[in-house]
C-alpha cells in the first residue's frame, strides 16, 4: 500500500521495511485506480512490510481493502530475513487486466475513497 494511503486509512505510517513477495504480480484492476496482486509463477511484488500495527489499525486496513481481497499469510523477504506476513490477495479475477500496475506519481485520493 502506498504510504500516504496507509496514513489516511489508519492515521499514521507505522514502522516498516521494504519486502518482496515471490510468486505474485501486481496488476491493474479494470475500472479502478487501485491494483490487485494475484499469484503468478516467477514474478515478485515489491512493497512494505508494516511492523507495528495495533489490532484496531489492522481492522481499519481490513475494512478499507474490502471484500475483493482475501487476507492470506505468505513468506516475504525483507533484506536477508525470511518472514511470514499477512498479504491482501485480489479475488475478483474477472476484473484483473493483463497490464502490470505501477505506483502513480500523483494520487487522486478522492478516487480511492480517501478525500479529506
Amino acid at each position: 500500500m502506498i504510504p500516504e494511503v496507509t496514513r489516511r486509512v489508519i492515521g499514521r505510517m507505522p514502522k516498516n521495511r521494504p519486502a518482496n513477495l515471490g510468486g505474485f504480480r501486481r496488476f491493474c484492476v479494470a475500472g479502478a485506480t487501485y491494483p490487485g496482486i494475484i499469484p503468478e509463477s516467477g514474478e515478485q511484488v515489491e512493497g512494505l512490510l508494516l511492523l507495528d500495527l495495533s489490532p484496531v489499525e489492522f481492522e481499519l486496513l481490513n475494512r478499507y481493502e474490502g471484500s475483493e481481497y482475501r487476507l492470506e499469510v505468505h513468506v516475504v523477504y525483507a533484506s536477508k530475513d525470511k518472514l511470514e506476513a499477512s498479504v491482501y490477495v485480489y479475488t475478483n479475477l474477472s476484473r484483473v487486466t493483463a497490464v502490470s500496475w505501477a505506483f502513480p506519481d500523483d494520487i487522486d485520493f478522492g478516487d480511492l475513497g480517501l478525500s479529506e
